[in-house]
Order: structure tokens, then C-alpha cells, then sequence
């Protein structure tokens, strides 16, 4: 008899790239009501999807055996990180330039 496995952090990859791709639209829709200090403050949300999908597969099916996608999270951090730059990089050029506190 073999074990089911079930992997663990593929879904919150894909909701918390779905997630952090509709705020960073909708901070192109709309800048000056959803900023990126407001974007950055939702980091925890992926910290609680984890742990739903965890204490979901858990208590789902007993004799499933969890096995922890560590590509999924790794990717996940890393687009995170990269978003994180991307957005400070426009913070820095926008505060940074239009006030003359940087120059070329």
C-alpha cells in the first residue's frame, strides 16, 4: 500500500502571485489610493495563506502524508523580494528625483 502525499505551499504560490499582481495593477489604476507603503503592509497575508493551506491539508485527510513544495516558496519569496525592489526602485525615482535630493 503506498502513501498519498500531498504537496504543501503550491496554492498560496499561485493565490499570492494572483494577489500581488491585481495590488500592483491596481496601483497603476489607481496610485494615489493604493500605494506600495499599503501593498508592503500586506506581506503577512502570505504568512496566513501558508498556514491555512497547512492546517487544511492536515485535518483533510489523515493518512495523506505533507510534503512542504520548496520550490513553490523559494519562487514565492523571490518574486516577493523582486516586487519588493521593483517598487522601492520607483519610491527612490519618484521621491528621490522630483525633489532633488538625487541627480544624474
Amino acid at each position: 500500500m503506498t502513501t498519498k502525499s500531498r504537496r504543501v505551499g503550491t496554492l498560496t504560490l499561485g493565490v499570492s502571485l494572483i494577489g500581488a499582481g491585481i495590488l500592483f495593477v491596481g496601483h497603476l489604476m489607481i496610485p494615489g489610493i493604493l500605494t506600495y507603503y499599503y501593498i508592503f503592509k500586506l506581506w503577512p497575508v502570505i504568512l496566513i495563506l501558508l498556514g491555512i493551506e497547512v492546517l487544511i491539508a492536515n485535518f483533510k485527510n489523515k493518512e495523506e502524508k505533507i510534503i512542504y513544495d520548496g520550490w513553490a516558496m523559494f519562487v514565492m519569496i523571490v518574486v516577493m523580494c523582486l516586487a519588493a525592489t521593483m517598487a522601492g526602485c520607483q519610491i527612490l525615482l519618484d521621491h528621490g528625483l522630483a525633489q532633488g535630493f538625487i541627480t544624474f
